[in-house]
């Protein structure tokens, strides 16, 4: 297994011990709240770490890539139609830190468990109560979904 393998093993993982965050909205007449459309399971972020290089096990010299700061959701398509896109907010403390696209075909209850990067700067705190907001859907068929509730920013 390759070291982004790894690294992906490893942040899923974390991933499932998160505890979920986000709760149904009450949604606007007629239209699907966030949950209804795709409900987020997990959601945190990680700050940078530098590249790293340390004596291995066997005598040889272990390069360890630097990885970026990264936005990591676990999520699922709560719809019975194939989602396209999904632009979710990292939100902490009620302020929107920034935007990631997640890009695919994503059917009917598939979960999804994604890391994006995001900048240094959009790292939360480590005391903030940070969660990842669906702000906009594409389905397969072209048509979209908006949060009728969007975070501050």
């Amino acid at each position: 297994m390759n070291v982004k393998s790894w690294f992906f093993a490893i942040s899923a993982a974390g991933l499932l011990a998160l505890a979920p965050i986000l709760s149904d909205a009450a949604p606007m007449a007629g239209a699907p709240s966030m949950a209804q459309v795709v409900h987020v399971v997990a959601c945190g972020a990680s700050a940078g770490h530098p590249e790293a290089s340390y004596m291995g096990p066997f005598n040889k010299m272990v390069l360890q890539p630097a990885l970026p700061p990264m936005a990591m959701i676990d999520f699922f398509n709560a719809t019975s139609r194939p989602i396209s896109t999904v632009e979710f907010g990292l939100v902490a403390d009620g302020k929107l830190l920034a935007v990631v696209r997640d890009v695919g075909s994503f059917a009917p209850n598939a979960r999804i468990m994604h890391a994006y990067g995001i900048a240094e700067a959009a790292v939360p705190p480590a005391n903030a109560m940070t969660e990842c907001v669906p702000l906009r859907v594409r389905y397969a068929d072209g048509t979209t979904w908006m949060n009728p509730s969007m975070p501050a920013h």
